[in-house]
């Protein structure tokens, strides 16, 4: 009997992918260690040291999803070196091959060639970032062969295409990039030190001109596959004109020759496509010719024997559909799918928005029509106009979009919603912008009202899904703008080229007006509503508890980031393939369902300003900014080994990393073959400076004087006597765990101070901002009190912050010496403090309260005590938090508003403050003074 086709298939992982994904996490979680000898380079694990630990970017991080896939791609390269799809099947997952899809795609693959599979908005142009800059760092800073330094990015249209040359050479802004917002200079991707060394040339497809010369310089170049595959064609004769006919001659024209030989002039060469579903597998004679031309290119370098050729293919849908029948491409090693993007919360949930007479229409339509969602036609097959069931999805989605506004309006969330209604071609589109237009809004305005610009925009296609010179002007102009608030639009209307590198991230409601009869087609549609449109930290905790309801099948809590989709019959079999495959969607009438049903907004009682405002600095202006002289850094002060040199022996030593994503932490050993005397100083140095930077200065900017520390402090001073570390066998006691967590420890507490010491605090101006500037605070109100001190009638506190609640009605509300007090919200009022933390890195630290007396302002924290005793980060926090203070105190602009000019710090634990229960604020300052002095002391 043949085996039963699950219906879960759509959403099924890919078999090899499956297999590998295992042994990538145990790799990760131990810290990369060799594997049958085979080892990562010392620049690689620095670049994993760098992109996985926590807080070395403050705000930005690598998902998850994006970590294990540029694992899985350097695993497979530096660890199994480069092996063939049939190499891996053969490892991981031999019993595949019995599929004879996957055994024929496999054999159709002539070079190394890997697919990474990642849901639609959950970063597989990140992924590309840092393959590229690992891919670059190893063959110029290690001159290590094994990798290319030159790069081919390519897209399959100028949607993508566009979308490509934002990330690497910065959005458009006035007619101009700005370089500014170039993905790949974010502090996320190299540390500091490294991007000087970064030196790679970024070409487009216009940069190919005849006159342009040939380079062995590393390059990027972004283009799309028609310039590797278009073949010579008459005079006059433009390529738009040409796309989607038959080729005229099997020759290759002069421009595609010129891309073919600038690409193989050297001898490396990494191919990425993004996109590329549509190069795999491709039932389009056109489209085929895209791998092809990357074959003839493969051949072209395979003419010298040290060539290095590797491709790589990027895709949401890493797979074919052939009638009714999924084939996976074979050569996926990755694969992140919408499912678990959905239960990562990376992208949309989802939300089938149903009607009860819509379900009653589709009921009344006989089997054969009911995927039959398009317009009544004439013999001729024009449209005569929109069927009523047509009619009624719309309404449906107008309505939503209606009131997900209003909600938008009432929170003064500075984002609008966007519906997005998909039609089955060109003149359905136009008759569904007709209907639309004629539709009143809930203040009674027509969406074809113009006067304030266009609200209904309509794309249009041509054949091969291409678009009019004007379509496309539109497309970038209009439509790709429409997440801007300001942006008039409200309805994207289109057929069929929106299915990739829609980038709109404001789509909230979704209507599928077209025939769905194809589940490759069904996931890409729900793609191009499914990017994250609250994604900031401030709405994190929203969705979690959202998403908690959704699992327990409770009725839902707010619409952050869900897509309300109007309930389709096709798509209805595709909505429990995808709960079977675990994820969590909701269903029903959402009408009732608020933008935010658990929140409020409150605006500031202006009649209490005059008395309850408080005002506090946002930047400092220090009176002299020295350079620090080095030379008066004191080795003898620094304290000498406990062990005499003659006594110590090498071990191991293993360096520990922490991944954030699973907040594990991993161990790796330092190898005999990576350890000199040089290479000990570089290490020392950049685990004392890292990747931070101090409030004023620069540490990378001294980072010869403190090797030059490190250097006199070992060979000097640290043994009691000189040694002579140009012997290897000394150099050789150096590998010890002990001693290296000695000299890092005591030098950084050395340097630090140091530093402190030589800094000028006679600050002299600053910027003052007022709490009455945050007009509005939105709060839930199962967690808010009233209050009768503070600018805010009401204020709320996060979840599990019943200690800064009572300290708020017990002391702050009820105490006369309290003139006035705020619960700062970081993501509004944003007030914050740089420390270094327990990781050695510069990051912000957002106190809890603002609290102003008759002769003192005071910023407060309150921390379990557990927390304030224990926690070395809080105590840090205070060090850092104490000397803000005292900064404050010190400057010279006047505030805008009558308050004292001295700030003090105070961490409030909560063992003293119920010890202390019933007195006054002052009392339990001046008891908590006391225990702070001692958990600084106890730190020290």
């Amino acid at each position: 009997m043949a085996k039963k086709t699950s219906k879960t298939e759509l959403f099924g992982k890919h078999p090899l992918a499956s297999s590998i994904e295992p042994v990538i996490k145990e790799w990760s979680k131990n810290g990369y260690p060799a594997v049958n000898g085979k080892q990562i380079t010392h620049i690689t694990r620095e670049l994993f040291n760098y992109w996985f630990s926590e807080e070395v970017h403050e705000d930005e991080c690598f998902f998850e999803c994006q970590q294990r896939a540029i694992e899985s791609i350097i695993y497979c390269y530096e660890i199994l070196e480069i092996p063939s799809v049939s190499t891996l099947f053969e490892k991981f997952s031999k019993e595949s091959l019995e599929d004879k899809n996957l055994r024929h795609g496999i054999e159709n693959i002539k070079h190394p060639r890997y697919a990474v599979k990642m849901a639609t908005g959950t970063g597989k142009t990140w992924v590309m970032n840092a393959i590229i800059i690992w891919q670059y760092f190893n063959r110029m800073k290690l001159e290590d062969k094994r990798f290319v330094s030159h790069f081919a990015l390519v897209a399959p249209g100028n949607i993508v295409y566009e979308r490509l040359l934002d990330s690497f050479l910065g959005k458009v802004k006035n007619g101009k990039r700005q370089p500014r917002t170039i993905d790949i200079n974010r502090k996320l991707f190299m540390p500091d030190d490294w991007r000087q060394d970064f030196h790679l040339s970024v070409f487009i497809k216009n940069d190919l001109q005849e006159n342009v010369p040939y380079t062995d310089s590393p390059f990027l170049l972004i283009t799309n596959w028609h310039q590797l595959t278009d073949t010579s064609r008459k005079k006059g004769e433009t390529l738009s004109e040409a796309l989607g006919i038959d080729m005229k001659s099997d020759s290759i024209s002069l421009r595609v020759e010129r891309f073919m030989d600038f690409l193989a002039y050297n001898n490396d060469l990494m191919i990425i496509n993004d996109e590329a579903h549509h190069v795999h597998n491709s039932t389009d004679s056109e489209l085929k010719r895209w791998q092809e031309s990357i074959e003839i290119l493969r051949n072209r370098m395979e003419e010298n024997d040290k060539h290095l050729f590797i491709q790589y293919d990027f895709t949401a849908t890493p797979f074919t559909i052939k009638g009714k029948k999924k084939e996976f491409f074979s050569h996926v090693i990755y694969d992140y799918g919408l499912v678990e993007a959905m239960q990562d919360m990376l992208v949309k949930q989802i939300f089938i928005e149903k009607s009860s007479f819509l379900s009653g229409k589709i009921q009344q339509l006989p089997d054969n029509n009911k995927l039959m969602i398009t317009a009544y036609k004439d013999d001729a097959k024009n449209v005569i106009e929109l069927s009523e069931v047509q009619k009624h999805m719309i309404d449906v989605g107008i309505a939503k979009l209606e009131n997900l506004q209003k909600d938008f309006e009432a929170l003064k969330i500075n984002k609008k919603p966007v519906m997005f209604v998909m039609a089955d071609n060109n003149e359905e589109a136009d008759v569904i912008t007709n209907y639309i237009k004629e539709k009143e809004d809930s203040n009674g305005i027509p969406f074809g009202n113009e006067s304030q610009g266009e609200q209904v925009i309509a794309i249009h296609t041509k054949k091969k899904d291409t678009l009019s010179d004007d379509d496309y002007k539109k497309l970038k102009n209009t439509v790709f703008a429409s997440d801007d608030a300001s942006s008039p639009v409200r309805v994207i209307v289109s057929v069929m080229m929106l299915r990739e590198g829609f980038d709109v991230k404001n789509v909230c409601v979704l209507v599928v007006l077209r025939r769905s009869d194809s589940d490759l087609l069904t996931e890409q549609v729900i793609g191009r509503g499914i990017r994250l449109m609250f994604s900031g930290p401030e709405y994190l905790q929203d969705k979690v508890e959202n998403y908690k309801h959704l699992v327990d099948k409770e009725n839902l809590i707010n619409a952050y980031d869900l897509l309300f989709i109007v309930e389709h019959p096709k798509y209805n079999d595709i909505y429990d393939q995808l709960t079977k495959a675990g994820a969590q969607i909701a269903s029903g009438s959402s009408i009732e369902l608020s933008l935010d049903a658990k929140s409020v907004l409150i605006h500031v009682d202006e009649e209490r300003v005059n008395k309850y405002d408080i005002s506090w600095p946002i930047s400092l202006t220090h009176k002299t900014e020295e350079d620090l002289d080095f030379s008066h850094f004191d080795i003898s002060k620094l304290p000498l080994s406990p062990q005499p040199f003659e006594d110590i022996h090498p071990n191991k030593i293993l360096i520990t990393d922490y991944h954030p994503t699973t907040h594990f932490r991993s161990e790796w050993e330092l190898l005999d073959s990576n350890f000199t005397y040089g290479g000990f100083i570089r290490n020392t140095v950049r685990e004392l400076i890292g990747s931070r930077k101090d409030s004023r200065v620069s540490l990378s900017r001294y980072a010869p004087e403190i090797a030059g520390v490190i250097d006199q402090y070992v060979s000097q001073h640290m043994f009691g006597r000189k040694i002579d570390f140009s012997n290897e066998d000394n150099v050789e006691k150096l590998r010890n765990q002990q001693l290296v967590y000695f000299i890092t420890n005591k030098l950084r507490e050395a340097i630090n101070t140091f530093l402190q010491n030589n800094k000028s605090y006679d600050v002299i101006e600053a910027e003052w901002i007022r709490l009455s500037e945050f007009k509005n605070l939105k709060i839930r109100m199962e967690r808010a009190i009233e209050t009768k001190k503070c600018i805010y009638p009401s204020i709320d506190f996060p979840y599990k912050g019943g200690l800064e609640r009572k300290f708020t009605v017990d002391v702050l509300e009820n105490d006369p010496t309290v003139h006035s007090h705020v619960k700062l919200n970081q993501y509004v009022h944003k007030l914050s403090i740089l420390y270094i933390n327990s990781m050695g890195y510069l990051v912000p630290y957002y106190p809890d309260f603002l609290v102003k007396t008759e002769d003192m302002m005071y910023i407060v924290e309150t921390k379990s005590a557990k927390d304030a005793k224990n926690d070395i980060d809080v105590k840090r926090k205070a060090i850092a938090a104490e000397q803000r203070c005292r900064d404050i105190s010190k400057i010279k602009t006047i505030p805008p508003i009558v308050q004292p000019r001295e700030w003090q710090y105070i961490l409030i634990p909560q063992d003293i403050m119920e010890e202390m229960e019933g007195s006054g604020f002052k009392s339990l300052v001046e008891r908590c003074e006391s225990n702070l002095a001692f958990l600084k002391m106890s730190q020290e």
